[in-house]
């Protein structure tokens, strides 16, 4: 039965995708069908965003996978989180030389990037992240 707002739709997928769906809902705490709509949800939002700035936000998390490569994480080791940081603007070095980056507007980057960060931060932007609150909490068998 599917619930009122919600339509069922058939979709075959080779052995290893749906074997890598069904370990990644487990791990996520979510059945096959949840995890399946929270990754389809995050293809909309990260098709609201041009092709360099998809590109660049996986390169991020690459880097980010490679500085936690072994059991440390850049996200509670402190010596790896300064190391995803010069990874990260390193990164935007080598990419600022094979772009054709010509000045455009009259803003101070600086003053811009702190308040667009700072904003960011405060906004909480659930909408954004899988499973936010623009997937709703049903539970779906």
């Amino acid at each position: 039965m599917v619930r009122a707002g919600m339509q069922q739709i058939k979709v075959a997928v080779p052995d290893r995708i749906r074997e890598e769906l069904v370990e990644a809902a487990a791990k996520n705490g979510r059945n096959l069908s949840k995890e399946v709509r929270v990754r389809l949800d995050q293809s909309i939002v990260d098709s609201k965003f041009d092709a360099v700035t998809n590109d660049f936000a996986r390169d991020v998390m690459w880097l980010a996978r490679l500085v936690s490569i072994d059991a440390a994480s850049w996200s509670t080791d402190q010596k790896r989180f300064e190391a995803f940081r010069i990874a990260i603007d390193t990164w935007l070095t080598d990419l600022a030389g094979r772009l054709n980056l010509q000045p455009q507007t009259n803003v101070d980057p600086a003053s811009l990037g702190k308040a667009i960060a700072q904003a960011y931060g405060q906004m909480g932007l659930l909408k954004h992240k899988p499973g936010g609150d623009n997937m709703g909490d049903e539970d779906d068998e």
